[in-house]
């Protein structure tokens, strides 16, 4: 059951044949050039900037605005260009050609690269600009794409960067040679700056020279699931199209999987609301211990190449801009309608291409189990999971000459920091990720508060593997749950609450923006396919034969919307105890009282799920509420504040509480009277 299709090549292994030294001095020969390149330099790219109509005319208005000498702002407009510009050169990427693989075949089993999609994109480079798209998990994600392409002789990209990296010492110069940029996290009402910013990215796309890489979804997602794309950066590319400064963009969507991320640990209690580090070069020297680990391997996908000139033919009209100056550009209603539909497809695209390893369903199924599974029955589930998620279409990687036995245990050697096996035969989640002996985890009603939390840091870890699965069987499940014990149900009765269980999750899981009816439709052939549900032109019947998978769907995805019913409990509660016509709270203190909440009902063993304290999923509850008018949400002095609207919330809470029968689990209501006095004190 090897990963389907595609011809892998394990980068890694001529690297551990040969060493590094003769080929990070390679001559690089038979690269792709795009066939309108402009043979710019980082410093010729800065100049074409500066003497732009676009930063001319800003300079103008600004001079104007403010009375400010235009030679000035000139200065300020050269330093902004100085500061975000790339210096990318070979003998930077020589020195990490030559440094990197030695930590990365001590961190690494193997590095997979489908070749196929490596041709496709040396064809795409030589037609015209080409953007790269990775996923983004992990810091490695900044310089990989580069050592690939430096390997397969394609030109070096120039890399999207925060600011933040341009502040770390060595590091930052070190990024700014390989062809970072650095871009502010927020722009806000600065003219100039977007102007330069804008120009820059434009100048880098219309010349070609190399490809352009950024990450759509803006930040490392730090629960593995695919993040709504961020449409800033994307948009001042496609603008480069659609005022015709290029006749066309390709843009490669790149699925990077990792077997074992290496902020695992950073990213657990992170979710449990310990800050952030801060980036700084000696948290990365601090950091160098995890080279003793086996992370295991990991695989880069290059897909198809997605030409923004088919893609938005027909979609787009661009000839509404031939009578405005360039440099004064702004996004029709229409284009902005295509580049949401646009930003969300390429997302999917990465989501198709990721592959899925053993521990991923081992997680799920540990989860499942309350952390604890017969070695014996892990094995019989994960083979008859292991043919959903091939049959669902995934890529799954299983070596072919591999048994169930091995992958397993294989999988459980990698992840020994959150799982153990025990010398009877059983596979436990860890209580604590330092733990080296496995023990039983106490019962909740003797844990203190700390020993909880670092409970749920393991279960959050596991989670975050549990996550890499969940794009596969999103579909199926609310589907499944939409149905719940129904034997029989209207298919029109169905879909309604189908597309409201999308409407709820959407700051969950991905979905594309106009396709609920034609995603819902497919489910439900693939289930009648598969005998699940009998499926007529009115009516969806359930099938005994599909009993098992049903139920493992909806015991999947349950936490989420047991979750968010908390989150409305909560909210409810404490809109009942507040006094005044006003309720303002901050975002924060919701989501810290909602954690304490969850807290004392799984002390009380009201709950028996540990990764619901996660902050992501009750930050994601409140987006929902709120993109569904239970909460309003207003500014006050720059900070953003929320009012529950109890009756919407209830009617919420009503419905999630109907479809995953939360009364058979917990009462929340007393826990929560316990939790919420503190909590008003945050009342605004």
């Amino acid at each position: 059951m090897a990963v389907k299709g595609d011809d892998f090549e394990d980068f890694l292994a001529e690297r551990r044949k040969n060493g590094e030294l003769f080929w990070s001095l390679k001559t690089r020969e038979g690269i792709p050039e795009y066939r309108f390149a402009g043979g710019k330099t980082g410093e010729t790219v800065k100049q074409q900037v500066l003497q732009s109509p676009r930063i001319s005319n800003i300079i103008k208005e600004i001079s104007a605005d403010n009375g400010r000498d235009q030679a000035d702002i000139l200065d300020e407009a050269k330093a902004l260009v100085d500061e975000m510009g790339h210096n990318l050169g070979l003998g930077a990427i020589r020195f990490v050609a030559y440094t990197i693989p030695k930590a990365f075949k001590r961190l690494f089993q193997n590095i997979y690269v489908n070749l196929d999609g490596v041709d496709k994109m040396r064809k795409a480079l030589k037609e015209s600009p080409v953007v790269l798209l990775p996923t983004h998990r992990s810091y490695i994600d900044f310089l990989i794409l580069s050592y690939v392409c430096f390997q397969y002789d394609l030109p070096l990209p120039c890399i999207a960067a925060g600011q933040d990296f341009m502040y770390m010492k060595f590091v930052g110069t070190l990024l700014r040679n390989c062809g970072a940029f650095y871009m502010r996290r927020s722009f806000g009402s600065d003219k100039l700056y977007w102007a330069v910013f804008t120009e820059y990215v434009q100048s880098l796309i219309i010349n070609g020279d190399s490809p352009v890489e950024f990450f759509l979804e803006g930040t490392r997602s730090r629960t593995a699931k695919s993040l709504p794309p961020k449409q800033g950066l994307l948009q001042t590319i496609v603008e480069a199209y659609f005022n015709g400064k290029t006749t066309d963009i390709s843009f490669v969507p790149i699925s990077i999987s990792y077997n074992r991320v290496l902020e695992e640990l950073l990213y657990g209690r992170e979710m449990l609301g310990v800050p952030k580090p801060k980036e700084s070069t000696s948290g990365l020297f601090k950091a160098r211990s995890i080279l003793n680990d086996d992370h295991g391997p990991f695989h880069i996908y290059f897909g198809d190449p997605i030409s923004l000139r088919a893609c938005s033919e027909g979609k787009v009209d661009r000839s509404v801009h031939n009578l405005v100056p360039r440099f004064r550009f702004s996004l029709t209603k229409q284009e902005q309608k295509f580049l949401t539909e646009f930003s969300y497809q390429v997302i999917l695209q990465q989501q198709k291409y990721l592959v899925i390893s053993v521990w991923s369903l081992v997680a799920t199924l540990l989860l499942q189990n309350n952390g604890e599974m017969k070695l014996t029955d892990l094995y019989k589930d994960v083979e008859w999971l292991s043919k959903h998620v091939v049959s669902s279409g995934a890529y799954l990687d299983w070596p072919a000459t591999k048994t169930v036995k091995d992958v397993v245990l294989s999988s459980l050697h990698v992840h020994h920091s959150v799982a153990l096996v025990t010398k009877d035969g059983r596979v436990l989640a860890k209580s604590n990720a330092d733990e080296v002996v496995p023990r039983e985890i106490p019962q909740p009603t003797n844990m203190t508060r700390d020993e909880i939390m670092s409970i749920a840091t393991v279960y959050v870890v596991i989670g975050h593997y549990r996550n890499q699965l969940t794009h596969v069987f999103v579909r199926m499940a609310l589907v499944a749950i939409a149905m719940g014990e129904h034997t029989t149900c209207h298919k029109d009765h169905l879909f309604a609450e189908y597309r409201w269980l999308v409407q709820l999750l959407f700051n969950e899981f991905i979905f594309h923006p106009t396709a609920a009816q034609e995603d819902f439709h497919a489910v439900l052939k693939k289930f009648h396919h598969s005998s699940t549900y009998i499926v007529t032109d009115s009516n969806v019947t359930r099938h005994s034969s599909g009993d098992k998978l049903i139920t493992f769907l909806q015991q999947m995805y349950r936490p989420f919307l047991l979750g968010y019913w908390l989150v409305c409990h909560y909210l409810l509660a404490i809109s009942q105890q507040s006094t005044g016509s006003e309720q303002y709270f901050k975002q924060k203190a919701l989501i810290n009282g909602t954690q304490d909440m969850m807290v004392e009902m799984i002390s009380a063993g009201d709950i028996p799920y540990y990764d619901l304290l996660s902050t992501n999923l009750i930050d994601n509850a409140l987006k929902s509420l709120v993109t569904m008018k239970a909460i309003q949400s207003c500014k006050r002095n720059g900070e953003t504040l929320l009012t529950p609207v109890p009756m919407e919330i209830a009617k919420t809470a009503d419905r999630i509480a109907a479809l995953i029968q939360v009364h058979q689990d917990c009462t929340a209501t007393s826990r929560v009277q316990s939790v919420v006095p503190a909590q008003l004190k945050a009342k605004m």
